[in-house]
């Protein structure tokens, strides 16, 4: 599959999805679109649990009414290496999320210290639009979304008191 990178928006956010205030998830959808609206077709998620699975289910129901869009997994590692400590749960939402992705690149096949931080630096070569969900500097967001404006990324934060479209 081609990108281009003017057209690709990544995700990144932290896992504590149930911790974000609903009015915050409910910014994504809207955003989303206004990237639509410039053009913007490839939406990029790292298939972890929390907010990655919370874009991935955005963008497949989205896909809906908006079959051009694409759905791209930049993965990690291998999934038995990657869920090995999930519940049932998050397991079935990631097997609904692999399922319905328009592309997978896996970073390795097996897991090493440091395969997430370089699948986030994958995501942020292919990507011109960054949507985060950051509450929390220090935290893996936080290197990410650090690392996203330092490439000239245009980042979108959905939460309150972050980089509001820096």
């Amino acid at each position: 599959m081609e990108y281009k990178k003017q057209k690709t928006c990544m995700f990144t956010g932290h896992r504590d999805v149930m911790r974000i205030e609903p009015e915050h998830m409910s910014r994504l959808a809207p955003e989303m679109i206004k990237l639509i609206d410039l053009g913007v077709d490839t939406f990029l998620c790292g298939g972890a649990i929390g907010w990655d699975t919370y874009t991935a289910m955005t963008v497949i129901a989205m896909k809906a009414s908006r079959p051009e869009l694409k759905l791209v997994l930049v993965l990690p590692c291998c999934k038995a290496d990657q869920i090995r400590f999930w519940g049932r749960t998050h397991i079935e939402f990631y097997d609904e999320i692999i399922k319905c992705a328009d592309d997978i690149i896996y970073v390795s096949e097996r897991y090493y210290d440091g395969c997430y931080q370089d699948r986030n630096v994958k995501m942020i070569e292919m990507s011109s639009y960054c949507i985060c969900y950051l509450k929390r500097m220090r935290s893996g967001t936080g290197q990410t979304v650090c690392m996203a404006e330092k490439d000239g990324l245009s980042i979108i934060n959905l939460a309150d008191g972050g980089f509001e479209h820096v």
